[in-house]
């Protein structure tokens, strides 16, 4: 390794003044740029590390001066139905099998052109620490590579899939690529509301319209799924709100039809992509229409309009019945999330074939999805 690289552990305080480094070292590196953001990851830490007692393991590997990886990571004991407890590590972002915020896209933050340095420094670093295994949430195939050249044992633990659309075309094209039903759903209908429909954006420096239109989100998901958010997901908005304004870019639109808020979208655009993290409307409306679809046409007509958004991104997750992302002609992205232990050396031989056996399974498995997917197959 260079004699320069050096690898440290921050503190919480540390994390706390490590925004401008962070987001610096991001902005040059492959990682997504809000679930590995400062404001994201911190703002998650500050709501759940408390409530269940997560030791921070926040690696940097700086090489002189210069910040070239960051490895977002925590440390908790773990009870098991069988053997003693032992120590996990995961990612800032996701607490596996407990609810919070879903952060997709995990894992390392690494400075281009100097990936492998970086991780090399942060392998052997957590090599040397006492930890038995990692849950790995939410994560692209690339993390695959990572796990096999570390010689790793890597179990699956659950996948998902979520839909890309391209903004970088016309929207009146893309919209005739639609089926005739979802093109009448997501824009046609927009004619049978007429005057009576108006949007409405809420300036993220208006702290009290922010504050009241979180309320909403609440009210109309209680309207909809008969339960309120759990206050710690609330609480987490509010955070991240407070400290994104430099790095991030919140939407947030309120749909009125006949004077009355009957949906909300909240998006945040970030490194040309604009993410939908919550679509929420009233359940007990004209059944001709499909408010959430309608307003997400808006949504969409809009990432099309500006040449700073490359992709809509509607992450992981389907409907209740079906998968209907499928339904607007995006690109069908794939999120696994693994487990990998910690190997002693006389298994590391063992384990590093293993590894790359299962980086070719799981490979030939996406290869398999992905042709599922294209039309007509």
């Amino acid at each position: 390794m260079n004699s320069g690289i050096e690898v440290e552990e921050l503190s919480d305080r540390q994390f706390d003044q490590f925004g401008v480094e962070w987001q610096e070292c991001l902005a040059d590196s492959e990682a997504d740029p809000i679930f590995a953001s400062w404001p994201w990851c911190h703002s998650w830490w500050q709501t759940w590390s408390s409530l269940h007692a997560l030791e921070l393991l926040l690696l940097t590997v700086r090489d002189n001066l210069e910040i070239i990886g960051i490895a977002p990571l925590y440390r908790h004991r773990v009870r098991r139905t069988l053997g003693p407890s032992g120590y996990q590590l995961q990612f800032i972002g996701n607490i596996w099998r407990h609810l919070t915020v879903r952060s997709e896209h995990t894992g390392f933050i690494l400075r281009k052109g100097r990936e492998t340095e970086a991780m090399r420094a942060i392998t052997m670093h957590l090599r040397s620490m006492k930890w038995d295994d990692m849950i790995i949430c939410d994560h692209s195939p690339v993390i695959l590579d990572t796990l096999g050249t570390m010689g790793r044992k890597v179990t699956l633990r659950g996948q998902d899939r979520g839909v890309c659309i391209d903004t970088t075309g016309s929207f009146q094209e893309w919209l005739g690529s639609l089926g005739s039903n979802t093109r009448l759903k997501l824009f046609n209908r927009r004619s049978y509301l007429g005057g009576r429909m108006r949007l409405e954006r809420v300036a993220h420096d208006d702290s009290a319209g922010r504050e009241s239109f979180f309320r909403l989100l609440c009210r109309l998901h209680l309207d909809r799924r008969q339960a309120q958010p759990e206050q710690a997901e609330i609480d987490f908005h509010k955070r991240l709100a407070d400290c994104c304004e430099t790095y991030l870019k919140p939407v947030y639109c309120v749909m009125h039809v006949d004077g009355k808020e009957v949906s909300a979208i909240y998006d945040i655009h970030a490194g040309g992509r604009r993410y939908n993290l919550h679509s929420v409307f009233i359940g007990d409306f004209d059944k001709k229409v499909s408010l959430g679809t309608l307003h997400l046409g808006y949504a969409l007509e809009e990432a099309f309009q500006d040449p700073a958004i490359h992709l809509y991104d509607f992450l992981v997750g389907g409907g209740k019945n079906s998968f209907y992302k499928e339904k607007l002609k995006g690109n069908v992205g794939y999120e696994y999330s693994l487990q990998t232990s910690q190997v002693s050396g006389n298994l590391q031989h063992q384990m590093y074939i293993e590894g790359h056996m299962l980086v070719r399974r799981f490979r030939d498995l996406l290869t398999a999805s992905r042709r599922q997917d294209k039309p007509g197959s």
